[in-house]
């Protein structure tokens, strides 16, 4: 298994639980937030992205100089949960 498939499957896994074989749930509301580190191989994260585990859609990302942006239909619950580490920048 490479590295993309090893995340996507992560990414599935942090979004809900198994219901059926390879099918999953999604978390029920109030939902938390996947946070989705890229690095370049060598320990250094590039860019993190933070995704709403309810629907997988982005609601923003931090790139390596730690500033972070929040997309403009992100949804209040990824905003407040991406503030806790720091400000959210839209």
């Amino acid at each position: 298994m490479g590295p993309y498939h090893s995340a996507v499957v992560q990414l599935r896994q942090a979004a809900g639980r198994i219901f059926r074989d390879d099918v999953y749930l999604t978390q029920a509301a109030p939902p938390g937030l996947i946070a989705l580190r890229l690095g370049d191989g060598g320990g250094s994260e590039l860019v993190s992205l933070y995704f709403n585990p309810a629907n997988l859609y982005i609601g923003g990302f931090r790139p390596s100089n730690g500033k972070l942006y929040a997309f403009n239909d992100a949804s209040e619950n990824v905003r407040t949960e991406m503030a806790r580490g720091g400000h959210a920048t839209r």
